[in-house]
């Protein structure tokens, strides 16, 4: 037996909205499911070539410092030699003519 407001066009109008918006809801959850997906798949690619990226150059950068003798470059003696030359001339300045000038008596 049918009801009455089946019969009734209101309740069919009805009835065909509710069930459009059932159907858009479940296209916009597969959409939905779609965006996150690609997302994720486009992230983690994107993170697996930088750190690939790193890699190389890394590679690359410590074959060719492996293929360099290791001063030739930088030699470190002229600097070494520099810092102990200013620590001794900086020692003879406090220990000079200076410090025997603050430690006199003023004449008078």
């Amino acid at each position: 037996m049918i009801a009455a407001w089946e019969k009734d066009p209101f309740f069919q109008e009805l009835e065909t909205m509710v069930q459009k918006v059932e159907t858009n809801t479940d296209q916009q959850a597969k959409v939905q499911a779609i965006r996150i997906g690609v997302t994720a798949a486009v992230t983690g690619t994107v993170s697996v070539a930088y750190v690939a990226w790193l890699a190389q150059s890394g590679a690359l950068t410590a074959s060719m410092m492996s293929s360099l003798p290791a001063w030739f470059v930088f030699d470190p003696l002229p600097t070494f030699d520099n810092i102990e030359t200013k620590r001794k001339r900086g020692a003879r300045e406090n220990t000079g003519p200076v410090r025997e000038r603050r430690h006199r008596q003023p004449k008078g």
